[in-house]
């Protein structure tokens, strides 16, 4: 499912077919994509087969009733109203037909009648027919129904098992053969709409990674760097260098990356992920499977390393530092919101709202005794010399600051003072002993 839904992101796709997904009601409770809607059809009574629906959570999706139990298919209604096109509602059905079976008769009958009763509802509607058909004789679909199929390529092996059928072809645009998901040996088939539907928006977060030959660079350069020529006689001067110097440094040594990820996201998701995922399907467009096959499994292992060294990293020691931060991780990995805290008291008014929290800072006010100016001693206590700072405390205490703990995202990063915190406990000394006194 992980390696699903990179692709689902990647590819901006607002609906996904699957089919033979081997659902059960069990697993279709776990089943769930972040943002996407999941609708599915498990067989009954068997193992294997299936059919599922994943459509983006902001889409009006309706599910049209199934009198034909037995039969794996599924129909679904998209209103697209405020798509960019004139098109008023899109008709799916998603159909899996086993291998060997024997309920041809029947399945071909229940897609002729559906489509009927879609037509003679709504004249204007767009069918679009998705599914693994296998051995299905579909010339009937095509013949009777009006409708084009729209895959040209092999969809498994030298065979076009996968097909699409439209009663308005104009409206999309070829389909685009992409790499099996996981050991799957069927090929995964993108089909572009020509009028664009809604889009949920996209959120953009810009950071540094921390790369080992990024760490190389900066320590190059802080290891010959004469500091020197940033401590002048002024002690603001002095400060304001020696930022600048090593803000200027981090920023050179550690470019900016700037990656788009989805509202709801796995909070494991990666960049190097989604560029993994792109390079994959680039390999298998310019034939080079060689390379496919050797990042598909790349993928596998990213991910399982991604979702371990998340939570190594970012949950498991929350637990008992920080059980707050522990819970909402928790909260995130499981894609539980947060409801709104209402003010007790006030409404949407914001006049009232700043009142509300007025009053309720003032009776804390009110709780505690006045200062008394009388206790205050007459003459202010004599001026001590400053504390004297030496190099090895400074560097003592930069070895340990906790690289857990983050700081502000315009600063170093904590782990990269303390993997240089012999090179900078020089220059920090000079600052602490310029600028104590004054």
């Amino acid at each position: 499912m992980e390696e699903l839904e990179l692709v689902l992101h990647s590819n901006k796709v607002d609906i996904a077919i699957a089919t033979e997904t081997w659902f059960t009601d069990a697993t279709t409770q776990v089943a769930n994509i972040p943002t996407f809607t999941t609708i599915s059809k498990s067989r009954p009574n068997k193992r294997g087969g299936g059919v599922a629906i994943f459509a983006k959570d902001h889409l009006s999706v309706h599910t049209l009733s199934d009198h034909v139990c037995e039969l794996e298919c599924m129909w679904l209604k998209l209103d697209v109203k405020k798509a960019r096109c004139s098109v008023a509602s899109l008709y799916i059905g998603v159909i899996y037909y086993p291998p060997n079976s024997t309920s041809e008769c029947k399945i071909l009958d229940h897609i002729c009648n559906t489509v009927d009763h879609i037509r003679a509802s709504d004249m204007s509607a767009i069918i679009t027919l998705f599914g693994d058909f296998n051995g299905l004789k579909c010339d009937p679909i095509e013949a009777n129904l009006s409708m084009t199929q729209l895959i040209s390529f092999p969809t498994r092996g030298n065979a076009t098992l996968d097909k699409i059928f439209t009663n308005f072809p104009v409206l999309f645009k070829e389909p685009e053969r992409l790499p099996p998901l996981g050991a799957s040996d069927h090929c995964c088939v993108l089909l572009s709409a020509v009028c664009e539907l809604p889009q949920q928006k996209k959120g953009a977060t810009s950071f540094r990674p921390y790369r080992d030959s990024s760490v190389r660079s900066f320590g190059q350069w802080i290891v010959d760097y004469d500091w020197s020529s940033a401590l002048t006689d002024s002690c603001t001067d002095s400060v304001g260098n020696f930022l600048t110097t090593v803000t200027d440094a981090y920023n050179f040594h550690f470019p900016l990356v700037t990656s788009t990820l989805q509202n709801n996201d796995k909070p494991w998701m990666t960049h190097r992920l989604k560029q993994l995922v792109k390079q994959r399907q680039h390999a298998f467009r310019s034939g080079n499977m060689d390379k496919w096959r050797s990042l598909r499994s790349k993928i596998r292992r990213e991910i399982r390393t991604a979702k371990c060294e998340f939570y190594k990293h970012t949950v498991q020691h929350l637990k008992c530092s920080q059980p707050g931060k522990w819970h909402r991780q928790i909260q995130k990995l499981c894609q539980i919101k947060s409801k709104c805290t209402m003010i007790p008291g006030a409404d949407v008014d914001p006049e009232t709202t700043s009142e509300t929290i007025n009053g309720h800072f003032a009776d804390i006010c009110n709780q505690l005794p006045a200062l008394d100016l009388q206790g205050l001693p007459s003459y202010l206590p004599a001026k001590s010399p400053p504390p004297l700072i030496y190099r090895g405390q400074v560097l003592k205490t930069l070895k340990r600051l906790k690289p857990i703990k983050a700081g502000h995202p315009s600063d170093l990063p904590v782990r990269l003072i303390s993997e240089f915190a012999y090179e900078l406990a020089d220059p920090l000394t000079d600052l602490f002993v310029q600028c104590l006194p004054t």
